[in-house]
């Protein structure tokens, strides 16, 4: 009987643990949540500054008295830049799209051609065909 009991001596003991662990656990979880949260609220407003800033007049009025340190120039350079690369993605996208346009007008105008090559063995053949059955009858 006593290793019954040092047993579930050992159960209690095993299953406290797990219960403390488990608690750790959702602390933790429940920290990296609130961690999560504030990160996406700190990009949230980042993202809104950078509207106000770029889109108002109080916006246009900071850009000015930033003149003297040349950050509108970097600020305005960037923009520049975002939307050459977006119309160099957009002119991509477009290329790409007239060559596949283009393969799959070679690829129709091909099953055309082997379809008229086809069309012609065809007529070849029963040519051919009435030839030899006319040399049949005739024997």
């Amino acid at each position: 009987m006593p290793s019954y009991y040092k047993n579930i001596q050992l159960s209690d003991i095993y299953n406290y643990d797990i219960c403390s662990l488990k608690k750790e656990i959702t602390t933790f979880s429940d920290i990296y949540k609130k961690y999560n949260n504030k990160l996406l609220e700190l990009n949230n407003i980042k993202k809104y500054s950078e509207y106000i800033l770029a889109n108002t007049k109080v916006g246009q009025n900071i850009m000015s008295s930033r003149v003297n340190n040349n950050e509108t120039n970097n600020i305005t350079h960037n923009k520049i830049n975002k939307k050459d690369n977006l119309l160099n993605k957009m002119n991509y996208q477009i290329n790409d799209l007239l060559n596949d346009i283009n393969i799959k007008k070679d690829m129709i105008l091909h099953e055309e051609r082997e379809i008229q090559n086809k069309k012609q063995l065809i007529e070849e053949e029963k040519k051919i065909y009435y030839t030899l059955k006319m040399r049949k009858i005739k024997l």
